[in-house]
């Protein structure tokens, strides 16, 4: 997949209350009722990839606030993001990340090469500690249970994020490419994040009866013992007492959807069967 491209500006994007505005139209998608209970997300991200300007800086937030704004309306996930707490009177940083994480049903990392150095360690000690702050609450989940970082912990490549960006040791987790102009994107996303898989698994079914097939050979090789008649009317034998049990299977469960043209097959082949016994044993009285 080519990699996108994070030049020219996208701010227009996202209206003054945060919310996203699309180019593309977006298709009305039915919905669940509103009292049930809706799937909740933190969006974990690095502000800002070493050596960017303020202006980078402030197309890729723009860019991350759309993502996020459209994963709630229409995608009806209750996501959150730092942003939406930025001017609140009271906020404690060191703590709202990991809380976050903790009290959420997932985790949605929008990975860059900033985000993969706060889980590294290897940024400057000064600057994104709250991405820090949440990718050492998730290398905790990973201690204490590691199947459920891979089941709540999500990546999400975004326009100026790249796969290459993901930790080498986070790359068994899945990630989500998205964009966040085009609605369809996010589907694959929101079924993994609701539990709407795209194809359903049937049921399995009772394991059908069947009958051996016969093979009558007709002659023998040099090195080989002739058959005897008897050993080819005991295998008719065994094939007819199948067969019929097999139809009387299907006679008592016929109330339960069983075809007539299926106890008709059955019958037919009895009846084959039953003339070719009565053949071997006419052949042997000659």
């Amino acid at each position: 997949m080519k990699e996108p491209d994070i030049s020219g500006s996208r701010s227009s994007d996202v209206e003054s209350d945060g919310r996203a505005s699309s180019t593309k139209p977006q298709e009305t998608l039915p919905t669940n009722p509103p009292e049930k209970q809706r799937v909740s997300a933190l969006i974990s991200w690095a502000h800002r990839n070493p050596g960017w300007s303020d202006e980078q800086a402030d197309e890729w937030r723009d860019t991350v606030l759309s993502f996020t704004a459209t994963l709630r309306n229409p995608g009806g996930i209750d996501a959150d993001i730092d942003l939406y707490h930025s001017d609140e009177l009271v906020i404690d940083w060191t703590r709202f990340g990991p809380k976050q994480i903790d009290q959420c049903d997932f985790t949605l990392v929008v990975i860059s090469k900033a985000w993969g150095e706060r889980w590294a360690g290897t940024n400057d000690p000064t600057v994104g500690a709250g991405a820090a702050g949440e990718a050492d609450a998730l290398k905790g989940m990973f201690q204490d249970d590691q199947d459920e970082l891979q089941r709540r912990v999500k990546f999400i490549i975004l326009p100026g994020g790249k796969t290459a960006d993901i930790p080498r040791d986070l790359r068994r987790l899945n990630y989500y490419p998205i964009d966040p102009d085009d609605f369809d994107s996010y589907i694959p996303l929101i079924r993994t994040l609701t539990k709407q898989p795209s194809f359903i698994r049937p049921e399995i079914s009772d394991t059908p009866l069947l009958p051996p097939s016969i093979a009558l050979k007709t002659g023998t090789s040099s090195n080989q013992t002739p058959r005897k008649s008897t050993d080819s009317v005991q295998n008719l034998k065994t094939e007819l007492r199948v067969l019929r049990r097999r139809r009387d299977q299907l006679t008592r469960a016929e109330h339960n959807g069983t075809r007539v043209d299926d106890l008709q097959k059955i019958a037919d082949d009895i009846a084959v069967l039953e003339s070719l016994a009565d053949s071997i044993y006419k052949s042997e009285g000659d």
